[in-house]
């Protein structure tokens, strides 16, 4: 406006920063770019809003966190006493945060005896900010007669923000693909629409197996040494003739091996010919050596009868690569040979990971990792509009994987006013990213790592992680949530 006006008059010289002029130019160009920046983020929400609106695709809004408390009393209770649907109860105020307030959702009857009752309850404020540790909760503004105390036994997780721009466009995704039928995203969209607490969904069909057997193997701990036969086309077809697991099994360098690219919590075995006189291990491969699979339950005890292999999923299971056979990086379970007597190899028709040929598992949670029992059969429900004839589809909760976090952190001397107040926000920092993970979602520590360095604007200025040792992986059927975190500040030198 400047260079315009002094080229277009002569009448006009006084163009100086605080002079008359030059004020009435500042005020008509700062008007001016307010109305041009409203203009262009109004355009990108229009083009943005455009793609969902003519789906009636709206963006969910902010959700209560939704839990239980416990109403309780030092003695049994001598008569029956009320709670009302909406009685209020808080975390106490602190010196950081405000008091955060929940409503009973139902009425409920602490009853004769009794000396303490759960009731399910909400925050009055939809949003994370309900999102409370377990035992946090432990005021009754009024009186509730009969009741001493409250708490609640649980942490609260279900509380959600106004869903972001990202998060929904990847719930559009999944809706895009529920509109044919039958197909995994039909499945989890059908899922996710059933009830409005399902914060995730995931179908899994029959993983395809992969299946070698193992010859001359070098028996070190460390080694994957061997001659192997590939099986894995034979294994996946019941029509294909069976095949012997074992070679020679009286040099005891044989094994049958099973793997995936994802991480499998069982195998389901069918056989020909029973396995006799032969006795083996189950193994996984940690990282450096085959180790011993704990806590299994072989339903073919042995390859002796048709069965499924079960086992809690190891936290330091890791590929490795066979390299004689094709470069198979995957996940893998070895049953090694111990010890033979007149032995029969036993031989397999077809060999399968959960949840099995003509099945799907539907994994599904509330935020928590929990699946109640009123969600899961509203799911069910849904899934009769989409699923397929003749193909069983099991609504299950995921598999909860804990994971601890030690770390220490070096602050800013400078940037760093309450070193306490930091320490906390680096363990709700690490917390809070912990209790959002998704279904398989694995957690690198270079991840936890920069979630540390990102707190406070430059407050941290190293930091390490020295729980987990290894990056931790997660199974499509598990998820993760927080266990105890600690954080500390490195010494100073």
């Amino acid at each position: 406006m400047v260079d315009y006006c002094s080229g277009a008059t002569t009448k006009i010289s006084d163009y100086n920063i605080g002079g008359v002029v030059r004020s009435i130019f500042e005020a008509f160009g700062v008007e001016m770019e307010d109305i041009t920046l409203r203009g262009k983020l109004a355009l990108d929400r229009a083009q943005q809003e455009s793609l969902f609106t003519p789906f009636n695709f709206y963006r969910l809004p902010a959700q209560p966190a939704i839990g239980l408390v416990r109403f309780s009393r030092a003695t049994a209770s001598p008569q029956n006493y009320s709670i009302p649907a909406g009685a209020i109860v808080q975390r106490p105020r602190s010196a950081t945060s405000p008091a955060v307030q929940f409503r009973t959702r139902l009425a409920a009857t602490l009853t004769t005896g009794a000396t303490y009752v759960d009731v399910s309850v909400e925050a009055l404020i939809p949003g994370t900010t309900g999102n409370v540790d377990a035992a946090a909760i432990t005021e009754i503004p009024s009186t509730i007669q009969g009741v001493e105390a409250v708490t609640n036994p649980g942490a609260f997780g279900t509380g959600r923000a106004e869903e972001t721009d990202s998060d929904r466009k990847f719930r559009f995704q999944k809706y895009i693909a529920s509109l044919s039928k039958a197909t995994r995203g039909a499945l989890e969209w059908a899922a996710v629409r059933s009830n409005p607490f399902v914060f995730e969904a995931l179908a899994i069909e029959d993983p395809e197996v992969t299946c070698l057997v193992g010859d001359s193997l070098n028996l070190s701990a460390g080694s994957v040494a061997g001659t192997y036969t590939d099986r894995s086309a034979t294994a996946r077809d019941p029509d294909d003739a069976a095949f012997p697991i074992f070679v020679s099994p009286s040099g005891l360098q044989t094994a049958i091996f099973i793997g995936n690219i994802d991480l499998f919590d069982g195998v389901n075995i069918h056989l020909i010919v029973a396995s006799s006189g032969i006795t083996g291990v189950w193994e996984y491969w940690n990282g450096a050596a085959w180790a011993t699979l704990a806590g299994t339950i072989d339903g073919s005890n042995g390859f002796t009868i048709d069965g499924n292999l079960t086992y809690p999923l190891p936290a330091d299971w890791r590929t490795v690569e066979i390299p004689s056979v094709n470069g198979h990086r995957l996940f893998w379970l070895r049953y090694r040979v111990t010890a033979t007597a007149s032995p029969v190899i036993p031989q397999v028709n077809f060999l399968s990971l959960p949840p099995g040929r003509g099945y799907a598992d539907l994994i599904a949670h509330d935020g928590t990792g929990q699946l109640p029992d009123t969600m899961k059969t509203d799911i069910v429900a849904g899934l009769e509009d989409v699923r397929a004839c003749g193909i069983r589809a099991e609504v299950k909760a995921p598999i909860l994987a804990v994971q601890d976090v030690v770390a220490e952190v070096t602050l800013d001397t400078v940037k760093v006013f309450d070193r306490a107040q930091t320490l906390a926000d680096c363990r709700d920092a690490i917390y809070n990213f912990l209790q959002a993970c998704r279904l398989g979602q694995d957690v690198p520590i270079a991840k936890l790592v920069q979630i540390l360095m990102n707190v406070g604007d430059g407050a941290v200025v190293d930091a390490k992680v020295s729980t987990p040792t290894v990056d931790r992986v997660i199974a499509p059927r598990q998820i993760l949530r927080a266990g105890n975190v600690t954080i500390t500040e490195a010494p100073v030198p």
